[in-house]
């Protein structure tokens, strides 16, 4: 038992329940002093990521995910089992941007009846030199023609058979050229006597069977003027929205006065699109894609087929785009999680799917290298892992950031600048996640 003498009174007992809680505070104390040192001692740790804002040159399927009904099952064995890679930095980075599709056109079609080519088609040509393919339309009826039955009239011209053409090449040369040309294909390269301007090219009525169809083709290597048409991107998803605009270019004075065109599946089927011609030389659309067709394999073409004027008068020319049509089946949710792990540190990506099938999520840390998760995945809000090695930065950047439906050989994202790991100081700076699917 303790006695102590107080400042200014008489002698206190300090019982053993005093002492207790005098010992309690006391480590209590400690306890706070300690964790204190340890929160100096150890470096900040970064517990959340989020997706960046998607850029140019990325793609990211957005809006209402697809339940697609197809035959894709789990596989079997071991190429059926969870996969978690890590592929370490060899050289330099390589971008990995999307580049817009663009093609450049001197050429188009026209679609003819018997009764049309005997009366005279109008041929607009910009230069000389021209080639002009006459293909009887399969099961129209059409007879193959003879270059004797064509005829070609321009200004004070009249050039009948061979001299209307420079070089001649029949069907049988052709196809075994090229199987995409078949036998009854006749081809010319009008005579250096036809130039700019617009030309009529003329079949006898004879050699035409009534009722019978055929497809024009005409190409002028050694024009200036072209058709010029981009795509946003080479990849789009059924559903979404997708834009691409266009110019008549190589001369000036060129105008562009009616747009015409269709999208044009793997299958051959066509869809109407609106076009709009500017002022001047410039044409564009922005059109709703379909909701279904993804599953026909191939790429979808993009058409236009402009009418416009020149300064040596009309000028025609078509121009198609192709790009990949997806599936949206999964999409990132925009979230992540990065925590220390036994080899290192693992980031868990968030994953909407909408339709099961397997799917690889992948990024790339600078100087570091690549993780690659892959698994199957059900319906509904769902995880991918990436583990990389070393310790967990405090701050990083994560690029070239990529969905994968492997199921249907399918990019369903595609990102730079994909997710953005920081601490807890960062949150205010990151985009939000998704609520739901």
């Amino acid at each position: 038992m303790i006695f102590e003498a107080g400042p200014a009174g008489p002698v206190r007992h300090l019982g053993e329940p005093n002492s207790r809680i005098h010992e309690g505070v006391f480590m209590s104390f400690r306890l706070i002093l300690l964790m204190m040192v340890l929160a100096l001692a150890l470096p900040v740790m970064a517990d959340e990521a989020r997706l960046m804002p998607v850029g140019d040159g990325d793609f990211a399927v957005s809006g209402n995910l697809s339940q697609v009904r197809d035959d894709v099952r789990p596989a079997a064995g071991v190429q059926g089992e969870p996969a978690s890679v890590f592929m370490p930095a060899r050289g330099e980075s390589v971008s990995t941007a999307l580049s817009a599709p663009e093609n450049d056109s001197r050429s188009y079609s026209l679609t003819v009846t018997a009764r049309e080519l005997s009366a005279g088609v109008s041929l607009p040509l910009s230069a000389s030199g021209a080639v002009l393919r006459i293909v009887p339309e399969a099961g129209g009826g059409a007879r193959l023609l003879q270059v004797d039955d064509v005829m070609i009239r321009q200004g004070a011209w009249d050039l009948q058979g061979r001299a209307a053409a420079r070089d001649l090449a029949r069907g049988e040369e052709l196809s075994q050229a090229a199987p995409v040309f078949g036998a009854d294909t006749l081809a010319m390269r009008l005579s250096d006597r036809v130039g700019a301007g617009e030309a009529v090219l003329q079949v006898r009525e004879a050699a035409l069977l009534r009722g019978g169809r055929y497809q024009l083709h005409v190409f002028e290597p050694e024009s200036p003027v072209r058709a010029r048409l981009s795509a946003e991107r080479p990849i789009a998803a059924l559903g979404q929205e997708f834009a691409a605009g266009g110019q008549l270019m190589g001369a000036a004075g060129l105008a562009v006065e009616r747009v015409q065109g269709d999208l044009i599946s793997p299958d051959g089927r066509r869809i109407p699109v609106d076009w709009e011609a500017a002022d001047g030389e410039d044409f564009g659309t922005r059109l709703a894609l379909p909701r279904t067709g993804a599953n026909s394999r191939g790429l979808w073409e993009l058409e236009a087929r402009l009418e416009g004027a020149g300064p040596q008068g009309p000028v025609r020319r078509d121009v198609r785009v192709a790009f990949e049509m997806v599936a949206p089946t999964a999409r990132l949710n925009g979230a992540a999680a990065v925590a220390p792990s036994a080899e290192g540190w693992t980031v868990r990506v968030a994953v909407d799917v909408a339709s099961p099938g397997r799917y690889e999520v992948r990024a790339t840390l600078p100087d570091v290298g690549t993780a690659h998760a892959a698994s199957w995945l059900e319906p509904g809000r769902q995880e991918l892992v990436l583990q990389f090695p070393g310790s967990l930065p405090r701050q990083a950047v994560l690029e070239d950031l990529r969905l994968v439906d492997q199921s249907r050989v399918a990019l369903l994202h595609v990102q730079q600048e994909g997710l953005a790991i920081g601490n807890q100081r960062d949150r205010d700076i990151l985009p939000e996640a998704r609520a739901g699917l």
